[in-house]
């Protein structure tokens, strides 16, 4: 798989998130390989393939 990531910048700072598996979860559920936390986000809020 070629490299991919995700690069956040929130109230945090910045930060750089690899995406090194299939399939890669994001939410706010904490067994999300990327968990974030806001109003807007559901507990799993996206899934890349």
């Amino acid at each position: 798989m070629p490299e991919a990531r995700f690069e956040i910048s929130d109230a945090l700072g910045r930060r750089v998130v690899p995406i090194d598996k299939e399939p890669f979860t994001i939410g706010r559920r904490t067994g999300n390989d990327l968990r974030l936390v806001g109003a807007d986000i559901s507990r799993d809020h996206a899934e890349v393939v």
